[in-house]
């Protein structure tokens, strides 16, 4: 989990001020990446993009924003980009230079080859930011699913983004304002797709790209979706089921390999359901050590699954973990936290 934020005015080319707001906004995402902070600069555009780091992959050598030798494109990610070595090894073999062996380092030149396209070709959970220079355009990406946050609030002045909220609400150009509609969409346990509890922050929806043109001294804002489920409209009855269950354990198999590349430890939510129960399984075949495996137990027996949990970490050789949680906790301070990191009101408690 990285932080990326940023903002672009085409009015505000003070360089003093460009600094002093993006640092403002970096501040209040140093808990999404404690490792490293950096950020670029293009003062005569009036743009700033921002990266706080936590070091999973490339540990030494994932420095962001990356940009090109010539200073012209420059990119922020936040997330992980899956079957990168094979991506990066196919551009090398075309003469695109990879900046470093992060997985982040294959969206410049996937874009320069590729154009908006280039999402065509990105797997994983991401939030992408990238700019051109030569074009005079932004780009903000999320994955198919949603799974990176990015939010941003467009205005009269330019855009302004970020992985949270709270650090576009740093920004001069925008004032903080509870949403009522929004308040209420929540209470009912609706979230709306798009929506913050912020005035006029949005969140960019899943499989879509947000793209900021520069015309003159005003920026033109189009969304794109590029990417959407394909639902078959029916299906024969009398199929023989086998090749479904196969292609779900193929899959499955599959997404939980890719999730395992890293230069650090991985672990693994065990709640005692199939769903971590069948992720933790294949997981400990698939890695030569054992699992680390976390567990969260209540003091209620209504809700708690840890002993199932506990006999599924034995059988598997992992190493849980187990964190015991009391109703008092849950609705002490933890909930106060979890509401300052999820920007939104809950109707439960499972945030926390």
């Amino acid at each position: 989990m990285c932080g990326i934020t940023g903002f672009w005015n085409p009015s505000r080319t003070n360089e003093r001020e460009l600094r002093f707001s993006l640092d403002r906004m970096l501040d209040v995402l140093d808990h999404r990446g404690p490792d490293e902070r950096g950020s670029r600069f293009f003062q005569e555009r009036g743009l700033a993009m921002g990266h706080t780091r936590l070091s999973i992959i490339g540990l030494a050598c994932g420095h962001q924003p990356i940009e090109t030798d010539d200073g012209d494109y420059a990119v922020t990610v936040n997330g992980e980009l899956y079957d990168y070595k094979r991506i990066r090894t196919a551009l090398a073999c075309e003469d695109y230079k990879c900046d470093g062996k992060s997985d982040s380092a294959i969206t410049l030149p996937l874009y320069l080859k590729h154009d908006l396209a280039m999402v065509d070709h990105l797997r994983g959970e991401f939030a992408v930011v990238l700019y051109d220079d030569r074009k005079e355009r932004l780009i903000l990406i999320r994955d198919r699913f949603g799974v990176k946050p990015l939010y941003y609030a467009v205005n009269d002045n330019g855009i302004v983004w970020g992985s949270e909220v709270k650090s576009i609400l740093q920004h001069p150009d925008i004032e903080p304002r509870l949403c009522p509609k929004a308040a209420v969409h929540q209470m009912m346990q609706v979230m709306v797709p798009g929506s913050t509890a912020f005035e006029g922050v949005d969140a960019l929806l899943p499989g879509h790209m947000l793209v900021v043109q520069r015309n003159g001294d005003s920026l033109e804002v189009q969304t794109k979706r590029w990417w959407d489920f394909e639902f078959p409209e029916s299906h024969d009855e009398n199929a023989d089921p086998e090749p479904f269950v196969q292609g779900v354990q193929d899959r499955l198999i599959d997404a939980v390999a890719a999730r395992l590349e890293a230069d650090v430890s991985v672990g693994c939510y065990l709640s005692g359901g199939i769903d971590s129960c069948s992720i933790i399984g294949l997981a400990t075949t698939l890695q030569q050590s054992p699992v680390k495996a976390f567990t969260i137990a209540f003091d209620s027996d209504e809700y708690d699954e840890s002993n199932i949990a506990k006999r599924m970490a034995e059988r598997t050789g992992a190493e849980q973990e187990l964190l015991r949680l009391t109703e008092k906790e849950l609705y002490g301070p933890a909930f106060e936290r979890a509401t300052w990191h999820a920007e939104r009101t809950f109707y439960n408690t499972l945030a926390v």
